[in-house]
């Protein structure tokens, strides 16, 4: 509307005519759609991400059990960065997907389960990370892996890595389709990674050997 009223106005204060300068209106504005906006409209639907533009950050959003969460701009996910304690007294970084609107509703959902699901996940969590222990405790004993720093921890059963693990963040977000909550944590055998437990429909899904913090 604005910009027709300004092409009206110039092609008046030019002197042409009425018709001349409805003419010429209407071409500009087709031009526009054509060259600007439909282009654009094209690029948002194929990237999603341009949506989630903003001049300015979105207000934080508050959650009554998760605290405050800040929005972060991200080109495949954005994300809402908070906190949360899996261990009383010591909070690590929490990240749920969304967009510039607020969390993804389900995501947050799954945040919130997050402690309440923790203590079914043990069993499956202490065997997963057993079986990562042992080849690199083989690999040290043989003198095949070299392992620098303290003494590797002798560890004869699955229950004895829980005091072992150091928990660095908690996500939230979508891979392959599907939204899975990832518990990224550090061992004293692989000092070198983050490892990452990926949680599916409130399943372990895979343990990864090395990720980076979202």
């Amino acid at each position: 509307m604005v910009l027709a009223l300004v092409c009206c106005g110039i092609g008046l204060w030019t002197g042409c005519g009425a018709v001349e300068t409805i003419e010429s209106t209407i071409f500009v504005l087709i031009a526009v759609f054509i060259l600007i906006l439909l282009p654009i409209t094209w690029l948002c639907s194929r990237r999603p991400w341009l949506r989630n533009l903003r001049l300015h950050r979105p207000p934080p959003f508050s959650d009554p059990q998760l605290g405050q969460l800040r929005f972060s701009f991200g080109i495949d996910t954005c994300l809402w960065r908070g906190s949360i304690a899996l261990l009383p007294g010591k909070s690590i970084p929490l990240a749920v997907a969304g967009n510039a609107d607020g969390p993804d509703s389900t995501a947050l959902d799954l945040a919130k389960d997050l402690l309440l699901q923790l203590p079914s996940w043990r069993a499956n969590i202490e065997k997963a990370l057993f079986g990562h222990y042992e080849p690199y405790a083989e690999a040290i004993t043989s003198g095949e892996l070299k392992h620098d720093g303290d003494p590797l921890p002798a560890i004869s059963t699955a229950s004895d890595v829980w005091p072992l693990i150091s928990w660095v963040y908690a996500v939230v977000i979508p891979l392959g389709g599907d939204l899975v909550t990832e518990l990224g944590l550090t061992v004293p055998w692989d000092e070198e990674h983050i490892l990452g437990l990926r949680f599916e429909n409130g399943e372990l899904v895979e343990l990864n050997g090395s990720v980076v913090q979202p």
